[in-house]
């Protein structure tokens, strides 16, 4: 598995979420310097250590392009680059095309009582900011579920 996470690392920059084509717009979760980390540390295999830390390198560089930000603090003025999980994306994810245009279209929710209640209709802007934190939600792990 180490591997083959370092071969898309090498092809690609990162770790896609998963193993298909239409999710390449988003990463896994960036675990896999302590994959390796631990993997070390049983097998003491210094020249695969070697051989992972040019491209340990390259999916911190990919992080630190599309998924770091500079933040200053307003108590202390100082600056500080925070990682997170972001996906540019407009449109439902492929995987739950279903469940995401249900969610950004609907007008009508229900509550813990199963009483319904209205909500105004999104508009194209705050459609995409809602399918772009969908996918967000998705590349960070915290998968959905009943």
């Amino acid at each position: 598995m180490i591997e083959n996470f370092l071969d898309f690392i090498d092809k690609y920059g990162f770790v896609p979420n998963a193993a298909r084509i239409y999710y390449l717009n988003r990463s896994q979760s960036s675990l896999l310097a302590m994959m390796i980390k631990i993997y070390i540390e049983y097998t003491n295999d210094i020249e695969f250590l070697h051989h992972s830390l040019s491209l340990l390198e390259k999916e911190l560089q990919f992080w630190a392009i599309n998924n770091t930000l500079e933040v200053t603090s307003s108590w202390s003025k100082n600056k500080y680059n925070l990682s997170r999980y972001v996906v540019l994306n407009n449109q439902p994810r492929p995987e739950s095309y279903r469940e995401d245009y249900i969610i950004v279209n609907n007008e009508i929710y229900f509550n813990l009582n199963d009483l319904q209640y209205s909500i105004s209709k999104l508009n194209d802007s705050s459609k995409a900011n809602l399918y772009a934190k969908l996918i967000s939600d998705a590349e960070s792990g915290m998968n959905y579920s009943t």
